[in-house]
């Protein structure tokens, strides 16, 4: 790895809430969303694929630099729907 370069990925977790991911910053715990962000209540996703889709966003948003957040906007457009 070249110095002063960041490696950031994505992982989906499976947690008490159904499934979260983790933002790695170097193999290291960067971000840990343990369930669904921009929802009210804590709900997990529904499946390990729809957590990476918002990992992986995140990932952009910070690679891009824009802040790490996650909109109700956001997880419509990925297609993630809400249910209770």
């Amino acid at each position: 790895m070249r110095e002063g370069k960041i490696f950031l990925h994505a992982e989906a977790v499976q947690t008490v809430y159904g499934w979260g991911y983790n933002v790695l910053a170097n193999d290291k715990i960067y971000i840990k969303q343990e369930f669904m962000p921009a929802v009210s209540g804590k709900q997990g996703f529904k499946s390990a694929d729809d957590a990476l889709l918002v990992g992986n966003l995140i990932v952009k948003k910070i690679s891009s630099n824009l802040p790490p957040t996650i909109t109700a906007r956001d997880l419509d457009s990925l297609g993630i729907v809400n249910k209770k």
